[in-house]
């Protein structure tokens, strides 16, 4: 089926599209309601951008803008084409987008979309291609459509995303309202020469956000630890709060829901936002291309 299929039929179409690709393997999210559409490897990715993307970075999580494109068009069938994995995603970037992959099948359970993921299996590694059986509850693959016999509950295979984060390097501890200010002169500091100043202004109000969440709901306040990496900065947010909601971060609140907004703004201002929480604690790492 052409990308024009869908568009002829009334549907709304998002596509997020990558660096161009091979070989093309389409994993197909199964949504309500949702028609069959059987891609073969003659079908190519644009290999234009959205806006969004920037450097190799995951830019925002692509549930934040796909579940609101969604329910933008109620009552309408949407297709939505898109891929944070391809070849030269990092050990750094990898984990977030495999979790994201698992966690997008939660998001859209009870809405009537058609979700395509192409997969360039030429270019991946091994571990790359067995993970989208494992999320993703149908497979095309040469023109054949099959239901992925390793597909299991989503929020259990985004599980197996949450690994502990490497260590840091300069941190200061903060466990009050009143600690907030130097806590963002201490990032500023840091981002200072590393990032634009635009940039830096992206960083310092999404830690801004986080710490403030660790004053109001975490006892014991928190450690934030900033550190430079090959093409980008890295800022460490750790308190003793546990992330429960495996969603967090990825859907919206409602206008008059109070709170919620700090990971969803994370997501928004940063390149990439990584997640490891346990029962003892939750460290969530901000990244910047630089």
């Amino acid at each position: 089926m052409p990308l024009t299929a869908g568009p002829s039929r009334g549907w709304k179409v998002r596509i997020s599209t990558v660096p161009q690709f091979g070989r093309v393997c389409w994993v197909q999210r199964k949504c309500p309601g949702a028609p069959r559409h059987p891609h073969g490897p003659g079908l190519r990715v644009p290999s234009r951008k959205a806006s969004y993307w920037r450097a190799d970075f995951l830019r925002r999580v692509r549930v934040v803008g796909a579940a609101p494109f969604a329910a933008a068009h109620p009552g309408r069938r949407v297709w939505i084409i898109g891929g944070p994995i391809w070849p030269g995603r990092s050990e750094c970037e990898y984990p977030a987008c495999a979790a994201h992959e698992a966690l997008i099948n939660a998001v859209f359970a009870d809405r009537d979309a058609a979700i395509l993921c192409p997969y360039d299996v030429a270019g991946l590694d091994g571990t790359a291609v067995r993970d989208a059986w494992r999320t993703h509850p149908v497979m095309v693959d040469d023109g054949a459509r099959r239901s992925s016999e390793d597909y299991i509950d989503p929020l259990v295979t985004a599980a197996g995303f949450n690994l502990p984060l490497p260590p840091g390097a300069a941190s200061m501890e903060y466990d009050s309202e009143l600690r907030l200010a130097a806590v963002r002169r201490f990032l500023r500091g840091h981002a200072r020469g590393v990032l634009d100043a635009d940039r830096a202004d992206d960083l310092v109000l999404a830690a801004d956000e986080l710490t403030a969440n660790t004053i109001e709901h975490s006892a014991g306040g928190g450690r934030i630890t900033i550190w430079t990496e090959p093409g980008r900065l890295a800022c460490q947010i750790d308190d003793g709060g546990h992330l429960r909601d495996p969603l967090a971060g990825r859907i919206v609140p409602l206008p008059r829901t109070a709170g919620g907004r700090g990971l969803i703004l994370a997501n928004q201002l940063c390149d990439l936002v990584r997640i490891h929480t346990t029962s003892d604690g939750t460290s969530i790492r901000l990244h910047m291309a630089c």
